[in-house]
Formats: C-alpha cells, sequence, structure tokens
C-alpha cells in the first residue's frame, strides 16, 4: 500500500514540477508517506516542500527536501518537525491557508498572499491525488474546498 501512495504522490510532483529528477521526488514522496498516512497532511507537507525548497532544488538549506543537512538529521527529521508544526497549526486554525499562515509566522491564524497561493497548491495537489487513487480503487482524500479561489478573497 505504501508503493501505491509514493508511486501516487511522485506521479502529482512530477506534474507540478516536471523539470525535476524523478529520484530526488521520489525520495521527498517516500519520506512524507512514511511521516503520516493522512493524504491531507502528506499534500501540505509536500507543499511546504515545494515552496521552501523546490523539492529540493539547488540544494536549499532549509525546508524537508533540504540536501545540505546539518547536526545529523534526516530528511524524515525534517519531515517529522515541519509535521508536528502543521499540526499544532492545525488544531489552532480550521482553515488551510490560516494554517499555513501561522506555519510562516507564527503569529496567529493570519493567512497572507503566500499561504493563499500554498493553500490553493495543496487543494490542487489533493484533486491530483484523488484521480490517481480513484483509478487505483483506493480511498479518496477529503478535499479542502475552503482553498478554493472563490474564497480567496475572504481571506485578504
Amino acid at each position: 500500500m505504501i508503493e501505491i501512495v509514493v508511486s501516487v504522490w511522485l506521479t502529482v510532483m512530477s506534474s507540478l514540477t516536471p523539470r525535476e529528477p524523478r529520484e530526488r521526488l521520489e525520495t521527498v514522496a517516500r519520506t512524507v508517506v512514511t511521516a503520516t498516512s493522512d493524504p491531507q497532511e502528506q499534500a501540505l507537507l509536500l507543499t511546504v516542500s515545494l515552496y521552501e525548497t523546490g523539492f529540493g532544488r539547488r540544494g536549499i538549506p532549509f525546508g524537508i527536501s533540504s540536501v545540505n543537512r546539518t547536526n545529523h538529521r534526516t530528511m524524515l527529521d525534517d519531515a517529522n518537525a515541519s509535521l508536528r508544526i502543521l499540526r499544532r497549526a492545525r488544531a489552532m486554525c480550521r482553515q488551510v491557508p490560516m494554517l499555513l499562515g501561522l506555519y510562516h509566522h507564527g503569529n496567529g491564524c493570519r493567512p497572507d498572499s503566500y499561504s493563499l497561493h500554498e493553500a490553493e497548491t495543496v487543494r490542487r495537489m489533493i484533486a491530483l491525488y484523488n484521480r490517481n487513487v480513484a483509478v487505483r480503487g483506493l480511498p479518496l482524500a477529503p478535499g479542502v474546498a475552503y482553498a478554493r479561489g472563490e474564497n480567496r478573497r475572504h481571506y485578504e
């Protein structure tokens, strides 16, 4: 089952960043699936990785897909640390743009233009994920309708 989910996320990530090396994308997908079995959390972690590091592009030294590691931390350590922050934000903030805003700036459930853009990516990732798992007969992830563009004006 894990291999199927990794394969689905690899397909989703490849559609968003078609020029990235497949091996690197697979490593990120496998790490995220190992960190959590919740598809919404997986989409959040993958989105954070995409926006912080472009799934590891050019070795930017932060984010879950960082290439340059210090203090013997692994990518899974970084993913788990990000996941703890996202879970805390999710408990405090009811909507994806707000929880991503808290994840970034730590000052309450306040979305910004960056978190609104990321929330739209989470929505797209979950839609692509659901399209791919439906073909394989696996359960669908709950949607994140509150991240859709028509609700954006409410948060700006």
